[in-house]
């Protein structure tokens, strides 16, 4: 129902009350006024009379309250004497804030507050301007959930969450407007409505806003919001130019892009309006997306739901507004709602096509088939159905080999639980030869669990979808192929049915649009294919909007003008048709190069093929990029990056790489640049992960060397650029934004180059070694660097996250990437969902893995301790503790990673005598339960703990009592063998039962000095980090000798009672970093209060690459992320976090750095008073990444 319709309906049934016939307004929400002015009385212009309270009044109505309701009134609706009376009344009442509970005058406010870009204005308009003792007085008379909810009695403050996000809401709708190009000084409210929410729409010229305040109040200080507002913009449709609403699951997925795409591509060529809103799998912002279509009145709104029965409600919201909805990908099963049509992907189809690619890949011997199945999604179970129905009529006819589905097992489409899934299906099942996979991630986790095996080879595997990693694993022999689904067309078809409906043509209920088998042979002629089209060339139409350019004159003054010609000195321009010379010595040295190169650009002389070859041969190469960017008013953020460029097409184009990082976020993009010679301008073209494509035309000036570029947004933001060659290893660049003549961004970039794998200019080569943590084995590790660092003659670089962060780990690689670093080895942390990440790298730098692996990405080698080795080595220590045999139980964490099942197999192979296998690769598995009996020797069982240090120690004492003969317990993970101890020694056993273990802890240590325990197998962290740095310097330097060998063991070390006490020794001293490297050791530098008091990030980061503490105290009382916190440096507090700065230390009066950063000062400061509302949000959303929290008090900073 409109706003409109909805005033009418309760006009009606307010006519039938006497006394309220002039009221003609909406009755607004019920809620209990504070105490106000006495009854007055107020006479219609027809006579009727009435007692209510004056609340409020403008100049053209008159808010009144009647038994704790309230009503508007127009003043032209009432008698002369009432209309005085409000007019009197208004000029005597105290200001508020909200000009009472006037929603629209609200609105108002809030608009205002925008238009000015001040969050403290804004901020007067919710809970958050109250102050506490009001609120908390508020809330004493009032305790609804909506309010009591925004405060946190354990700081007696508002909560942090409501904090940040009615600052990260007020950000996040300032840039909504400003990338719809909605002017807040130019808007008018058209509609406003108020129930538990104010909601209106806001126009501005062309483009309308929805704006949505939650959960709004009546307080003694007027009507505010409890909760983070929400806005909408978007440019009005044509008259006659259908609008589409497309709310999606998610735009992180490439799936929805190419929806998007296709959906985009087919509004475009019937020339309708297609909105697109990014759910981001939240139920909740889809229906308000929902609700923002049906107030923006879109002809259709089309749906990829995130939740099929939970998007219900607001489905039939659009019904009951008479707005037509499609769904798309997934169906809406919500009871009670109308979907006019559904496109979707026809499943059964592609499970049909899933089992004939299964029978022409077992051929004519058949076999066993395992289907991984997922049975929540009806999806799954149609792709399934499909596939057994083709395996059924093969096998009735008997034409071939039989094909025996041997098993259905839950993969819940995902890759992890696949691969297990699968990993199991192999010991029940060693001879499987198929598996059907309903989507590709479960395809892929299946060839990991076959790889694991061995038996890669043996089994076909057949996915589903159509992904890019399932692609690349098809192209490189992993899957056999996949049926893959086609978003692109089920976006066209979707547009295309909404366009049959809006003329009144019949549209299919249910329209499916069919899958396409995908095998290696088409990969390899995809992939051929791939090379992009020569660029058509310039038109007449294009070249002359190249024309229009932005000059600056020597004092820098800008005006916007088409260049006409260059005759000498004198440059002829034209401003609104009419020309205008001008001297070229009057301009700035940049415009007087760009005169230069359109007026080659425009002439017959134009640069040649041969002369565009020279220029693309010089910038061939690897750039370390640094610079700044910043809106105009706004806050200077530091760019750091690293260019790739290579030849695309010799003395033609070139491509390169680059990772921007965009919204905190390192976003890969691909450029290319090529020449056309017909028009005299190169055209350079990028594209990034989830961004639309880009164009910029570029002239060139031979005598300065420069290119200067333009570009066009879809908004009619113009970018101006300028890209200098200093010499041949420097170049620059500065590149403008502006809207409608209006400067409103700078980027400012300096390029230098840089050769990855060569020492440059003397230098020493700068290696880095990553780990995964902080922890005393990679303090051995580190000793080891510094052993390479002195022999070697290279500069190591030591980085170790301060949390178990994936985020924290990217942050410190990339942030030696576009420091030049020579070559990297690191520890990864989540190897199966980094490999691409890893990828990025090792195309940058020669990249190493150590102590954990990442077997599928393109490192160059990885360096461990070989597992089943060390095994081995573990079975030699038990047969020596029990030369005489006997039962051995064995303990561990979890036997799904590689390193507990590699352990446990050399023990068990070793005990019973059985041949070292040839490699890795034909290892094979005894299963886990039940006892193996070996003869001499008896595995009882393998006792799983989940890592859970408790449950070890009770798998210990369970496995003591259910086995009275046991002779030994060997622990495979380093806490496993302490806990044993623990329970033999509470058993009265210690002594009576051998123990062997893995790995240095203590009690293990000290076990074997005392005699209970027998030996220990070690790793080798010190030689991790040795062999790092020297195999990395190797690899640069062309010396290495892999020759195709991708795993260096780091041999294991038995540590028994004859080398223990030594080897403790030499451990605690590299653990606690008192052991030193023989040579020079400078003392690092230390970051000062004066770095942080200045910004200055630069000196910040310098100290940082020399070994700087990044969790140093700058004052007694405060360490270097406190202080930035309390100044809000957001750059500083994110490089601090990036080098290992504790997010949840604890100054002197115990407060962590996000207590600092939301705290008032001892001056008396707000935080707000010290910074800007998006410097407190940045900080904060980089803190709480890095894990960091509030402490369960507040206090003022420390001076």
């Amino acid at each position: 129902m409109s706003l409109s319709e909805q005033k009418n309906e309760m006009s009606h049934s307010m006519i039938r009350t006497k006394f309220l016939s002039f009221v003609l307004l909406t009755l607004l929400g019920t809620f209990q006024l504070p105490a106000l002015a006495e009854e007055l009385e107020w006479v219609s212009a027809k006579g009727n009379a009435i007692r209510a309270e004056f609340v409020s009044a403008d100049a053209d109505t008159v808010t009144i309250a009647m038994r704790g309701k309230t009503y508007v009134l127009k003043l032209a609706d009432l008698s002369p004497e009432s209309r005085a009376l409000a007019r009197k009344l208004a000029a005597n009442a105290p200001h508020s804030i909200a000009s009472g509970v006037d929603h629209e005058a609200m609105v108002r406010g809030v608009a205002k507050a925008f238009a000015a870009q001040d969050y403290g204005a804004f901020r007067k308009f919710t809970c958050l301007g109250m102050g506490k003792d009001a609120f908390k007085q508020f809330m004493a008379k009032n305790d609804d959930r909506k309010v009591v909810r925004t405060w946190d009695p354990a700081l007696d403050d508002f909560q942090e969450e409501l904090i940040v996000g009615m600052q990260k809401a007020y950000a996040e709708i300032l840039q909504e407007a400003r990338e719809k190009g909605f002017d807040w000084s130019q808007a008018k409210v058209v509609e406003c409505e108020r129930d538990d929410d104010v909601k209106a729409r806001l126009r501005s010229g062309k483009v309308e806003l929805y704006l949505h305040l939650d959960d709004c109040f009546m307080t003694p200080q007027g009507l505010l919001s409890f909760d983070a507002p929400r806005a909408w913009a978007r440019e009005l449709a044509e008259p006659n130019r259908p609008a589409i609403g497309f709310s999606v699951m998610t735009l992180a997925h490439p799936f929805f892009g190419q929806m998007v795409a296709g959906m985009q591509a087919e509004a475009d060529q019937r020339g309708a309006e297609l909105q697109v809103e990014d759910a981001q799998i939240d139920v909740k912002k889809q229906s308000d997306q929902i609700d923002a279509f049906i107030a923006q009145k879109v002809d259709v709104i089309v749906l990829a739901p995130v939740d099929r029965v939970r998007i219900g409600p607001a489905i039939k919201s659009a019904n009951s507004a008479g707005i037509p909805v499609f769904t798309v990908d997934a169906e809406c099963t919500a009871e009670g709602v109308k979907i006019t049509g559904h496109v979707g992907t026809d499943n059964f189809q592609g499970g049909q096509l899933a089992g004939q690619a299964m029978i022409e890949a077992l051929g004519p011997k058949g076999g066993k088939v395992l289907v991984l199945g997922f049975k929540i999604a009806n999806a799954c179970v149609q792709r399934v159905e499909g596939f057994r129905e083709v395996i059924d009529v093969h096998n009735k006819k008997g034409e071939g080999g039989a094909i025996e589905i041997v098993a259905e097992v839950d993969g819940e489409a995902d890759q992890r639980p696949s691969e297990q899934a699968t990993a199991d299906a192999l010991i029940d099942h060693p001879d499987l030869t198929g598996i059907f996979a309903i989507n590709d991630p479960s395809a892929l986790g299946a060839y990991q669990a076959a790889r694991a095996a061995g038996k890669e080879k043996q089994l076909k595997i057949i996915g589903f979808d159509g992904t890019k990693q399932c692609r690349d694993a098809i192209k490189a022999g992993k899957i056999y192929a996949a049926s893959i689904q086609f978003p692109d067309r089920m976006g066209r078809r979707v547009i295309k049915n909404v366009f049959a409906h809006l003329t009144g043509r019949e549209v299919k209920q249910v329209d499916l649009v069919p899958t396409e088998i995908y095998r290696q042979e088409d990969a390899l002629a995809e992939e051929g294919q791939a090379s992009v089209q020569a660029p058509a060339p310039i038109s007449e139409e294009l070249l002359k909007t190249l024309l229009d350019r932005v000059w600056k004159d020597k004092n820098g003054r800008l005006i916007m003008a088409t260049f006409v010609s260059l005759v000498g000195d004198n440059l002829t321009i034209s401003m609104k048709g009419k020309p205008f010379e001008v001297k070229l010595s009057y301009l700035s040295p940049e415009s007087q190069s760009l005169a230069r190169a359109l007026a080659l650009s425009t002439s017959d002389r134009k640069l040649s093929a041969g002369d565009a070859a020279k220029l693309f041969a010089s910038e061939i190469g690897t750039w370390k990029i640094n610079g700044y960017q910043q809106p105009e008013g706004g806050e200077r953020e530091a760019i750091e990056d690293v260019m790739e460029i290579r030849w695309k097409e010799k003395g033609k184009s070139f491509e390169a790489t680059f990772s921007p990082l965009i919204n905190g976020k390192k976003v890969p993009f691909v450029g290319t640049k090529e020449y056309d010679a017909q028009s005299g301008f190169f055209v350079w073209r990028s594209k990034g992960e989830g961004f639309p494509p880009g164009i910029s035309y570029e002239c060139y000036d031979p005598v300065s060397k420069t290119y200067h570029g333009k570009s066009s947004y879809p908004d009619g933001a113009m970018e101006f650029g300028s890209f200098s060659m200093i010499d041949e290893d420097r170049h620059s660049g500065k590149f403008q934004i502006f809207v409608e003549g209006e400067l409103v961004y700078t980027r400012q970039m300096n390029f230098l180059r840089v050769s990855a794998g060569q020492v440059r200019k003397g230098d020493k080569l700068r290696l880095a070694f990553v780990t995964n943590g902080i922890a005393g084995f990679w303090n051995v590790a580190k000793s080891g660097c510094l052993d390479a660092q002195r022999d070697l003659g290279v500069e190591v670089v030591v980085k170790m996250p301060s949390q178990f962060s994936v985020v924290q780990q990217k942050q410190m690689v990339e942030s030696l990437l576009a420091d030049g670093i020579d070559g990297i080895a690191i520890s990864p942390l989540d190897a199966d969902n980094q490999t691409a990440w890893l990828n990025g790298i090792a195309a940058q730098v020669p990249l190493i893995t150590h102590d954990a692996d990442a077997p599928e990405s393109k490192r160059r080698v990885y360096l461990g301790m070989d597992n089943y080795k060390a095994g081995r080595m573990c079975g030699e220590l038990v047969k020596k503790a029990l030369p005489n045999g006997g039962g051995v139980m064995l303990f561990v964490g979890r036997l799904e990673q590689e390193n507990a099942k590699q352990r446990r197999q050399g023990v068990i192979d070793e005990l019973f005598g059985r041949p070292v296998p040839e490699s890795r690769g034909k290892i094979a598995h005894d299963p886990v339960a039940g006892v193996l009996d070996g003869g001499k020797y008896k595995i009882l069982g393998t006792a799983v703990d989940a890592l859970v240090l408790a449950r070890a120690k009770q798998k210990a004492d369970a496995a003591i009592a259910a086995y009275p003969d046991m002779k030994a317990m060997v622990g495979l993970f380093e806490y496993n063998l302490p806990a044993c101890y623990q329970a033999l020694k509470q058993a009265g056993k210690l002594g009576k039962i051998k123990l062997v273990g893995f790995d240095a802890n203590d009690v293990t240590l000290q076990g074997i000095k005392e005699g209970f325990v027998t030996g220990t197998i070690v790793q080798n962290p010190s030689q991790y980090g040795y062999q790092s740095i020297k195999v990395l310097k190797e690899i640069i330097e062309g010396k290495d000798n892999l020759d195709g060998k991708d795993y260096i063991d780091i041999v294991g070390r038995k540590i028994t009672k004859e080398n223990v006490d030594a080897y403790w020794i030499d451990l605690q001293a590299r653990v606690k970093g008192e052991w030193q490297s023989s040579g020079p050791q400078p003392e690092p530098p230390a970051i000062t209060a004066q770095d942080i008091n200045t910004g200055n990030f630069a000196e910040v980061k310098r100290k940082l690459e020399q070994g700087a503490d990044a969790n140093v105290f700058v004052f007694p009382k405060a360490s270097a992320l406190h202080w930035s916190c309390n100044l809000g440096r957001v750059n500083i507090v994110r490089l601090l976090l990036a080098n290992g700065a504790n997010p949840n230390a604890l100054n002197v009066r115990k407060m962590t750095p996000l207590d600092v950063l939301f705290s008032t000062d001892q001056k008396g400061r707000t935080s707000l008073d010290r910074m800007s509302a998006q410097q407190q949000a940045a900080i904060s959303i980089f803190l709480k990444k890095a894990g960091g929290k509030r402490s369960l008090r507040t206090a003022p900073v420390p001076e």
